[in-house]
């Protein structure tokens, strides 16, 4: 501001100080007013954003997030497979889940019997060629079942493990004398089961 603008106004040189010294003071306090409030807003965004990630990724390592159909979002279905006696094939003193992922359109029984013990296997099917295959070796007197992931059934341990490309599951457990397995495959189907939803049909096995 030159001095010539205060000529003839009335203004001293004092005055003309005291409004450039407003001025000045003015600016300055509204360039720096704006960083304080400004930086926290940053801060608290990066911060949200990084424990959103680490949340997220954190469970999907633990299972808590999954890809694909979970236990909640499966289907399941309410069935006596001990109902078909007209069957030749039919098993009647094994245990069978009464638990299934589908609607059940065929089943098939298969015994086989080996040097001190049978093997016992089931096949249903669903409307979308999904598949639960459930196996049973019945009189052995111990088993250890190879060990993946180990998973509690009931009061036992048992072992599952998947294959995400194809969406198979499989869980494993040996129980009074019997080594049980289960393995599903989605076949047409977009159901996915995980642990959770083989450990349900696990414990609903019944004579």
């Amino acid at each position: 501001m030159k001095k010539e603008t205060f000529k003839d106004h009335g203004f001293t040189e004092k005055m003309r100080r005291n409004i450039l010294d407003e001025i000045h003071s003015g600016k300055s306090k509204s360039s720096h007013s704006r960083k304080p409030v400004l930086a926290p807003v940053m801060s608290a965004v990066f911060m949200f954003a990084c424990l959103s990630l680490f949340i997220y990724f954190g469970g999907s390592e633990l299972g808590i997030f999954d890809n694909g159909k979970n236990a909640s979002q499966t289907n399941f279905q309410h069935v006596d497979l001990h109902d078909n006696e007209n069957d030749p094939n039919w098993i009647k003193k094994i245990k069978l889940p009464t638990l299934v992922p589908f609607e059940v359109v065929d089943r098939t029984y298969k015994h086989t019997p080996q040097d001190g013990f049978d093997i016992y296997s089931v096949k249903l099917s669903g409307p979308e060629r999904q598949r639960l295959t459930i196996a049973q070796d019945v009189g052995l007197e111990s088993a250890t079942p190879a060990m993946y992931e180990p998973v509690k059934i009931g009061d036992v341990t048992g072992s599952y493990r998947e294959n995400k490309e194809l969406g198979t599951s499989h869980l494993i457990w040996y129980k009074d004398g019997v080594l049980y397995s289960i393995g599903y495959n989605p076949r047409t189907s977009d159901v996915l089961l995980g642990k959770g939803d083989l450990v349900s049909i696990a414990e609903s096995f019944k004579n």
